[in-house]
């Protein structure tokens, strides 16, 4: 008999080779199983125990079951596209309006009859209930398995695996896939999908969080969806279009002309968004510059700044981050969480008050937010600004109509900040802006708030949360949008990430996040010399060195 540890309380012996799936009926959740989670490392429903462990399931309605849900239903997508178009190879790119949008390497146009047969062959497969099999193989075995087989997977990307140990593929039928992460046992789970055509692609949805049963709602973003063509656009240009060829650029020695054309084309969009407040036909008092958590925000505000300097303004900043209250203050939800991400953690009248009084003309005194202590010290820097001359304020709730409620609105100019990566791991596995942003903020928060890499990935579900409820839903009212994915940083973040995650053990409950990280990082040919990285980076944000700090 083996014995577990379920949900870290109960006490339970087993027979060898029960399955995760056999144990569903110990749950007192209704809702939907996809997997567990043993001692800490993520297991799908078809996983046979074998020796004494913690365990616990993971649920649909998590982030961790959703991301199951929808890289399972992206691999059927894949597999589906390969039997339906043959030689037209599927690119899954990016999160937009809910779903996750893709479109053919051939750039030709998805028709309505196409998405049709396409939806029909996947539900064939649902209805089939067919295995999704989870194989262990080694990469040499991999590379031959490409030549021999139905295989979704780039080779050029194989190369880049880990030749130490031995690596995951998914079987579905006869097609054979390298899907980085975990997947369901079967396509019958699948029952939630819809595709949808959209500009010359088409968005895959899956099933709402919170709601399983039900789709999850399409919002249109077409403001987003144009920064992110442009940057694919860019991405072909530069001849970097997944890890496989950013590796081969940091192999070949082309490091600074990957960084300095990635700080370029920074410079070139806070220059663009210059430019636009200064020619706007209403003269633009307030800036607001918003965005989810480790965008950049900080650094892009003061480089806009000094643009607008160039062109003879003379513009002040204020960060939403300094009038935070104090932490015992912070609103909390029914469980007792403090919600960090909510905008009633901001001092919304103090904050007013000086908004008003410095578009008066009047001299304020900033207060400064202690991350360390959690507190604000009411004196800080004195400012004032003159007639004429705008106020640029940033934070993740600068798009807020509460924000600046008695400002008309124009005299706004409203900018939307995040890293909108479209460079995926291949052409079937997408790098999402979360982890980037995570990544960012791992090292950032170590560096200038003493927390640890747990302390950051334990309150990064809520932060996602919050971002939902505060920032998601006012993007398409920004003026204009800055992408701030810097192609060259993750390979800069590998070195100072990785010592911090691998400080999460694997008896933390965090350590499967920890160690997806991990296994995503080293993907990655790291940057040693930062030399080239300029001291305005808003990369320098989160490594230190900036010249701003």
């Amino acid at each position: 008999m083996i014995r577990i540890k379920f949900d870290n309380k109960k006490i339970l012996n087993i027979k060898e080779d029960t399955t995760i799936k056999d144990l569903a009926s110990l749950s007192d959740k209704k809702d939907i199983i996809v997997g567990g989670l043993v001692n800490n490392e993520v297991e799908s429903l078809n996983y046979h125990f074998k020796e004494d462990c913690d365990f616990s399931f993971v649920y649909l309605n998590t982030f961790l079951g959703k991301k199951i849900y929808e890289k399972t239903l992206l691999f059927l997508l894949a597999v589906s596209s390969k039997k339906v178009f043959k030689s037209r190879e599927v690119s899954i790119g990016y999160s937009i309006g809910g779903g996750i949008f893709f479109e053919y390497k051939d750039e030709s146009d998805l028709s309505e009859d196409d998405i049709l047969k396409l939806k029909e062959k996947m539900r064939e497969f649902i209805d089939l209930n067919l295995p999704i099999v989870k194989l262990k193989t080694t990469k040499e075995e991999m590379k031959e398995s490409i030549n021999k087989n139905i295989f979704l997977t780039n080779k050029e990307v194989v190369d880049y695996l880990d030749d130490k140990s031995l690596l995951t593929l998914y079987e579905l039928g006869d097609c054979y896939g390298y899907f980085y992460g975990d997947l369901l046992p079967s396509t019958g789970y699948l029952k939630v999908f819809d595709i949808i055509k959209y500009n010359h692609g088409a968005v895959l949805l899956g099933c709402d969080k919170l709601h399983p049963n039900k789709l999850h709602k399409f919002y249109d973003n077409p403001k987003l969806f144009k920064e992110y063509e442009a940057f694919d656009k860019w991405l072909k240009d530069v001849n970097v279009i997944n890890i496989a060829s950013l590796n081969k650029k940091i192999e070949d020695g082309e490091c600074e002309e990957l960084i300095l054309a990635s700080e370029a084309r920074h410079e070139y969009l806070i220059a663009k968004a210059a430019d636009k407040i200064i020619t706007s036909k209403n003269e633009k008092r307030i800036i607001l510059i918003a965005g989810p958590s480790s965008s950049g925000k900080t650094t892009t505000s003061k480089r806009l700044k000094t643009h607008l300097m160039a062109r003879g303004l003379s513009p002040v900043t204020i960060g939403l981050d300094d009038y935070f209250l104090d932490r015992e203050l912070t609103p909390r939800d029914e469980e007792g969480k403090p919600l960090y991400e909510s905008i009633e953690a901001i001092d919304i009248p103090l904050f007013n008050e000086h908004l008003i009084r410095l578009i008066r003309g009047e001299e304020v005194s900033i207060p400064v937010f202690d991350f360390k202590s959690g507190k604000r010290r009411k004196i800080g820097r004195k400012i004032k600004v003159d007639e004429h001359n705008p106020i640029i304020i940033e934070g993740i709730h600068g798009l807020n109509e509460r924000l600046t409620l008695d400002i008309v609105e124009s005299k706004k100019f409203k900018i939307y900040i995040a890293p909108l990566t479209v460079m995926g791991i291949d052409q079937y596995n997408r790098i999402t802006t979360s982890k980037i942003r995570m990544l960012r903020r791992i090292v950032r928060d170590a560096h200038f708030r003493g927390n640890s890499a747990c302390d950051t990935i334990s309150m990064w579900e809520d932060v996602r949360e919050g971002e939902k409820i505060n920032i998601v839903p006012y993007r398409e009212e920004a003026d204009y949008i800055i992408n701030s994915t810097l192609i060259y940083e993750i390979p800069v973040l590998k070195k100072y990430a990785l010592p911090l995650l691998s400080q999460i053990k694997q008896n933390n409950k965090y350590y499967y996040e920890a160690k997806h990280l991990i296994d995503f990082l080293s993907l990655f040919k790291e940057i040693q010399s930062e030399e080239f990285i300029p001291g305005v980076s808003l990369l320098k944000e989160f490594i230190g060195g900036s010249l701003y700090e």
